[in-house]
């Protein structure tokens, strides 16, 4: 997974036992964003 800090992107591998809460969050963010998204491009190329 990537990340980016000021204007430098990182790197990881793994994530520690106290990144897993946050990255849990991001990802439900992550899926919610995706699944809206895709209802919407759905509903303009129907409508």
């Amino acid at each position: 997974m990537d990340s980016q800090s000021e204007d430098e992107w990182k790197q990881t591998q793994s994530f520690g036992r106290d990144d897993l809460l946050v990255l849990a969050k991001v990802a439900d963010q992550a899926h919610t964003w995706t699944v809206e998204n895709t209802v919407r491009k759905t509903d303009e190329i129907v409508a």
